[in-house]
């Protein structure tokens, strides 16, 4: 049976090897190409879309660890099986760090290479679709950059699971930016109303007199102008959702209708004799603090618990820039379809500033960067000429070594996940001895808490 179609690059100094490699994994029905170089391999990594990456660790140019660091950066969808005459469990631990999935011993068997490739095939196959599945494609939103694989944003989408059977009240808080309405359309989208109507309206946008007949509608006749009647967003919404942005913004005056509207199922629009019964579900979402906001007297109490049935908290980009390169690669492929350019991504340089800047905008501000570059980019791969002063200039409180302790408390949870909480097979996965693995974890579990 033929494999599913998958490009492998094989990385191999020694010519004819390479040359067995290719041959090998083209009668597998894969499409091989080999290199023996490793400043070639960056640079085919970087201008075509690679698989997996078969990888020799001694390379007379560049480390292969020093290619695997690179590939993180430039194809962090591409696997790699890195290979050595030389593996001991230094070597391998390092390889594994840095993002390796699998190392084979030289001289190796073909029929254990051939075994490893399939078990690499099927296990990025089921990455993929989990990834899709976090990424909440089935949202049906094709611009949506609610993406990421930080340990941050696996507990949002384990939320997002959470809730998928239930019409409940949501509160999402978080900064500005962090994508508080993406998850509102993800929470409609997985939901059994999906089909009906999401109606956002963003609370801080109106003035008062606005809102009131914005949320609640009025009938004809009820005020100078009213000439016909209007429904309100939750008339609107009838069997949908409602997603009040900025909701700490409403006022303390039509906080007792919405606490009326939430308990009753029912307004009453301006100039109505009776009620209207609705069927709605209710999303809030807030960059306040509303429960410090209850204490002070700015926002009711009982409307704050109403509204808090459930909490998910968006976590701001500087929490989680492991995900970087995946909302990077994701908005270089929207607006290189919008723009009509072939853009592939960003070079190694411009990576790094990317990935050491504050983003005090968030996943918003990231996207505007990357929109910016893109429409004066004339190269297929965006340098960081292109990029704004202020991100090149600033100094940035990003230790490197940050970056590597969540990367590396990122691999152990997912090798974890991988065997189902077994420390002793997750240590041997690894490559590393028990008590180093409990280690770990220690460590990291108190730079979390």
């Amino acid at each position: 049976m033929t494999p599913p179609h998958m490009k492998i690059l094989v990385v191999e100094d020694e010519i004819i090897l390479q040359r067995e490699f290719v041959e090998f994994l083209d009668e597998l029905g894969y499409d091989a190409e080999g290199v023996s170089e490793g400043q070639v391999a960056l640079q085919r990594l970087q201008t075509e879309t690679w698989d997996m990456l078969l990888l020799d660790i001694a390379l007379p140019d560049i480390s292969g660890i020093d290619i695997l660091k690179e590939v993180a950066l430039l194809s962090p969808d591409t696997i790699s099986l890195v290979m050595t005459a030389f593996a001991s469990l230094d070597t391998a631990i390092e390889a594994l760090r840095w993002g390796a999935y699998d190392y084979l011993k030289k001289p190796m068997n073909f029929d254990e290479l051939k075994l490893r490739i399939q078990k690499l095939r099927s296990y990025r196959e089921i990455t993929l679709e989990n990834q899709a599945l976090k990424r909440l494609v089935h949202t049906q939103e094709p611009t949506s950059s609610l993406l990421g694989e930080s340990a941050v944003m696996q507990t949002v989408f384990s939320e997002l699971t959470l809730l998928r059977e239930t019409n409940a009240n949501v509160l999402i808080s978080g900064e500005s930016g962090v994508g508080k309405e993406l998850v509102a359309r993800a929470l409609h989208q997985q939901s059994p109303n999906k089909d009906k109507p999401f109606i956002p309206i963003n609370i801080s946008a109106n003035p008062e007199s606005m809102l009131e007949n914005q949320l609640f509608g009025h009938q004809k006749g009820a005020f100078t102008g009213a000439e016909q009647d209007q429904m309100g967003i939750f008339e609107a919404a009838q069997g949908g959702t409602v997603f009040l942005d900025e909701i700490g913004e409403l006022p303390l005056s039509l906080q007792p209708r919405l606490l009326r509207v939430i308990e009753q199922k029912e307004i009453f629009p301006l100039g109505a004799q009776a009620p209207k019964t609705l069927t709605f579900r209710l999303l809030v979402a807030t960059n306040r603090d509303l429960q410090q906001m209850v204490e002070e007297g700015t926002f009711r109490q009982d409307l704050y618990y109403r509204l808090n049935v459930f909490h998910i908290e968006v976590p701001p980009l500087r929490t989680r820039r492991e995900d970087i390169p995946i909302l990077v690669q994701h908005f270089v492929k929207e607006f290189a379809h919008t723009l009509n350019k072939p853009l592939l991504g960003f070079t190694q340089e411009a990576m790094h500033t990317l990935l050491a800047a504050e983003w005090r905008g968030n996943v918003r501000e990231l996207r505007n960067v990357i929109e910016r570059a893109a429409i004066l980019a004339h190269d297929p791969w965006i340098g960081p000429a292109l990029l704004p002063a202020s991100l090149q200039n600033k100094p940035s409180s990003l230790r490197l070594q940050d970056v590597l302790d969540e990367a590396e408390k990122h691999h152990l949870h997912t090798v974890l996940q991988l065997t189902e909480g077994n420390k002793e097979q997750a240590a041997k996965l690894l490559g590393i001895g028990l008590t180093t693995l409990y280690r770990k974890l220690e460590k990291s579990e108190s730079s979390s808490s």
